[in-house]
């Protein structure tokens, strides 16, 4: 499994981009990877299929995922007007956040 080393820059602990870039570049990925940070996609329009532990999600415009620290995933297939918000989140502000949060407070992800 491809283990991705994802740098926030300094001073942050959140970062946010577009998917694809808005010269229109996108990063492509051949294989699942994985990091230590918490991911969360907002599609915004088209579709995609996202493969999160090896089983393929199909998503569409105002689907919401959420990737957990080291969980395989990949994104693949998208529709050519296929657009998102990437956000990521390092791993001291989820556990700062986790008892704010009631659905993590009572089942705290794995």
């Amino acid at each position: 499994m491809l283990r991705c080393i994802l740098s926030l820059p300094a001073g942050r602990r959140a970062v946010a981009w577009r998917f694809p870039r808005r010269d229109g570049v996108a990063l492509r990925m051949n294989a699942a990877h994985q990091h230590d940070e918490l991911e969360i996609n907002l599609v915004t329009s088209g579709r995609c299929t996202y493969m999160v532990a090896g089983q393929p999600q199909q998503l569409r415009s105002r689907t919401l995922l959420w990737l957990f620290p080291d969980q395989p995933h990949l994104l693949m297939n998208w529709t050519r007007d296929f657009a998102m918000w990437i956000i990521v989140v390092s791993p001291d502000l989820v556990e700062e956040m986790t008892p704010r949060v009631p659905i993590f407070a009572e089942r705290a992800p794995g």
